[in-house]
């Protein structure tokens, strides 16, 4: 959890979150192709170094491979795609775990948390 310093996070990293349209497109044999548009977005971003469980979508408690709080609220699908660098310079791309919204005490939602 973001803790009592609900201002303070430092937004240091960057992710890429990479969205597909609701509506496929078909291609020359009929198969359905989905556009994508990417986003970049300042962030926090902290491995689970704990190996700390989680539940998914699904319900199903998983092991999450790090969490990134995203500054406002971004609206997050199941499908969605997030990118980001890792510590030895490697382009990672995972799915989501689950997503939601940290709010301060007046219900103003700050952060937007991302298990991946």
């Amino acid at each position: 959890m973001v803790g009592n310093s609900f201002g303070l996070v430092p937004l240091r990293d960057k992710v890429t979150v990479t969205k597909q349209s609701d509506t496929p497109l078909l291609d020359d044999w009929g198969e359905p192709v989905y556009e994508t548009e990417s986003m970049e977005y300042p962030c926090n971003f902290t491995y689970n170094y704990k190996n700390e469980t989680a539940s998914n979508y699904e319900g199903k408690l998983i092991v999450y491979t790090a969490k990134i709080y995203i500054k406002g609220l971004v609206k997050l699908d199941k499908q969605d795609k997030i990118q980001f660098t890792d510590m030895a310079d490697n382009i990672v791309e995972k799915e989501i775990v689950t997503a939601y919204p940290v709010r301060d005490m007046a219900g103003k939602v700050l952060y937007t948390c991302v298990l991946i």
